[in-house]
């Protein structure tokens, strides 16, 4: 069965926060940026499994939380098995330390 996509706010603003500053040096790159990140994300609709376990020994530890990577790029969702949904939590540099606000 094919799940489906929901973005979270945070997920939102960190996108819009990337873009802007791929933006800055090159539009077009930055809107090839956001096209290859739709890209990956919207394999998770039919393999919401395909992400890594976020795990103990990560800079985080949530119940349920999956990442995937695309460059430079982390990002993090969870599976809502009982709705058929996945939530998109998170896309930061893979650089940087996150928290996950799971409310």
């Amino acid at each position: 069965m094919k799940h489906r996509l929901k973005y979270t706010v945070l997920f939102l603003s960190d996108l819009k926060e990337i873009f802007n500053y791929i933006a800055q040096d090159n539009p077009i790159k930055a809107k090839e940026f956001l096209q290859k990140i739709d890209d990956n994300i919207q394999q998770l609709e039919s393999s919401p499994r395909l992400g890594k376990l976020v795990r103990e020994t990560d800079e985080i530890l949530i119940d349920d939380t999956r990442r995937i990577v695309y460059k430079n790029y982390v990002i993090y969702y969870s599976v809502a098995k009982q709705e058929n949904l996945i939530y998109l939590e998170r896309i930061i540099h893979g650089g940087r330390h996150i928290l996950l606000d799971n409310s």
